[in-house]
């Protein structure tokens, strides 16, 4: 059973159910991979850990379903510049938004972020002029330099049993 992999450098996509049912512990994605296919890891239920590259651009349905993760980290930049991108929604538990991961989605409408967020990086709503409110999550501990500038936000709100922000 396939319990440990090192992806090549020059990877640009992993394709659909490319390690799926595998006893992957961890894995790191390179920075060069754009894409994970459709269940490219779907119930790999060892799989606890992975590092996702800063050129992800897109992930495939079910593509980590059943995976082990205890937290994912959204990588730096991963939705930077998607200008056309209007709705997030982040399930599961990812407890970290990377620096730039939403800059400039100037349609960028709403994005309902999960109750395990601690982190939000610097520049990370950077000029999301469609953007209005966001909700703040209780878990949410530190927000970067900027996160929410230029912006279209007017409103923020703070869920309720944050001890780190008021508004």
């Amino acid at each position: 059973d396939l319990t440990e992999i090192t992806l090549p450098s020059h990877l640009k996509y992993i394709g659909d159910y490319a390690f799926s049912s595998s006893g992957l512990k961890s894995i790191t994605i390179p920075a060069t991979v754009e894409e994970i296919g459709s269940s490219a890891f779907f119930t790999c239920t060892s799989l606890a850990s992975i590092e996702l590259g800063s050129g992800l651009k897109s992930l495939g349905y079910s593509a980590f379903y059943k995976c082990a993760f205890t937290s994912v980290e959204l990588p730096a930049g991963l939705f930077y510049g998607c200008s056309k991108l209007e709705t997030v929604k982040i399930d599961g538990k990812v407890n970290y938004v990377g620096d730039r991961a939403f800059r400039e989605c100037s349609s960028l409408k709403s994005i309902d972020l999960p109750s395990t967020v601690t982190y939000i990086g610097e520049d990370a709503f950077l000029e999301c002029t469609s953007l209005t409110t966001l909700k703040l999550p209780a878990s949410l501990e530190e927000v970067g330099v900027n996160f929410a500038a230029n912006s279209g936000i007017t409103s923020f709100t703070v869920e309720d049993g944050n001890k780190n922000f008021t508004v």
